[in-house]
């Protein structure tokens, strides 16, 4: 299951970076038009996460501001802007920033510790904290995320709701009919 896991997490982690990415710049575009970086982004994030930002910068603009942001961002962005772009989304700011806070430890994991042994459950929870950030920003990409959960529901059998949910993780989301996603 090690390198399954290792698969599953990588192909739902980037699903997961790109809806997240596109619903903050819709989120804050909206709230601040054109000033949106500065005002929802810049002025959000802690000033090394600015230097390295401003330093990717000027190695030259993407034609998308929104690929120079990562795991480590979306939570400050979110939580600075929840009044502003984010307050009808994300109802429970405290548990919202409990599933960023989870997926940036998972990510770290992911990319920096060679020898992680990842079990069902584990990566279960990271899949569902994905589509639990995506559902209520009304993502499609939560919808390809609902296929990775349960085609790896089938493969593995059924997982119960009490290891998806141990103590010491975000208590369990909401009614998913709160947040409807569109239709395909």
């Amino acid at each position: 299951m090690e390198q399954d896991a290792y698969e599953i997490f990588t192909r739902a982690h980037r699903v997961y970076i790109k809806g997240i990415r596109a619903a903050i710049a819709e989120r804050l575009q909206s709230a601040y038009g054109a000033d949106w970086w500065e005002r929802g982004v810049l002025s959000a994030i802690g000033d090394n996460q600015r230097e390295n930002l401003e330093r990717d910068l000027q190695k030259g603009q993407p034609e998308d501001m929104t690929e120079l942001l990562d795991t480590a961002h979306f939570a400050r962005i979110v939580e600075k802007n929840h009044a502003a772009a984010f307050s009808g989304e994300f109802t429970s700011i405290d548990y919202t920033l409990q599933l960023f806070s989870h997926l940036s430890a998972r990510r770290n994991e992911w990319a920096h510790v060679l020898d992680a042994h990842w079990t069902a459950p584990d990566i279960m929870q990271s899949v569902q904290a994905m589509r639990e950030i995506l559902i209520p920003l009304r993502r499609r990409e939560a919808l390809e995320i609902d296929r990775l959960f349960q085609d790896n529901l089938d493969r593995q059998g059924s997982i119960p709701q009490a290891v998806l949910n141990t103590p010491g993780d975000p208590p369990p989301a909401p009614d998913d009919d709160a947040h409807p996603l569109p239709a395909d």
